[in-house]
């Protein structure tokens, strides 16, 4: 089932025909129980886009809502576990800059909006004043000035980009309310 929505995803989502609207809703939770949490996101979000869904099954939207935002979760946290196991090798911070634009590159592609970007931003910077010690943040300010360069620059999905010339590479983590505003003030200047 998964294969058969990446092959057509790209139709799908436009203009998705009331043939493969059945197919897909007489699917969707059997989809969900395979372990590519990402293939789980592309059919919730093609069947979160598609206006005639609740036409056809109502009462789903809702459920589908519940459905992605627990695969959004999931997803969060293996963006997080997957930063936190490179984030040691701080030193070379070009990586960890790459892994972190690939990363984000994919949750794009799989229909994240912007809100749901922030959060998973909010949840990395959050994980990191939990996991790491202030004065070693401080000490390694320019390689998460990096990161969070990175994560600013990629929390849209229109292909618009984020003007970051104006963030200063300062300590970007005094806080989790810091970072918060941080991101929420660049992603409201984007418009």
């Amino acid at each position: 089932m998964y294969c058969v929505l990446n092959d057509q995803c790209k139709s799908l989502i436009p203009g998705i025909s009331l043939a493969d609207i059945k197919v897909i809703t007489n699917q969707w939770e059997d989809v969900l129980r395979c372990s590519d949490l990402f293939g789980k996101l592309l059919v919730l979000y093609v069947l979160d886009n598609c206006p005639k869904v609740n036409a056809l099954h109502p009462g789903l939207h809702a459920r589908l809502t519940d459905a992605r935002d627990s695969v959004e979760k999931q997803i969060g946290l293996r963006v997080i576990q997957s930063i936190s196991c490179v984030i040691h090798n701080l030193n070379r911070a070009p990586a960890v800059e790459s892994m972190v634009r690939d990363t984000f590159k994919k949750l794009q592609q799989h229909g994240y909006t912007k809100n749901t970007i922030l959060e998973c931003s909010e949840a990395f910077l959050s994980f990191m004043n939990q996991y790491f010690s202030k004065r070693w943040l401080k000490q390694h300010s320019d390689a998460w000035f990096k990161v969070l360069k990175a994560l600013l620059t990629l929390t849209l999905t229109d292909g618009n980009r984020l003007d970051v010339a104006a963030v200063k590479p300062v300590n970007p983590f005094p806080s989790k309310k810091k970072a918060k505003v941080v991101i929420s003030s660049h992603l409201k200047s984007s418009g």
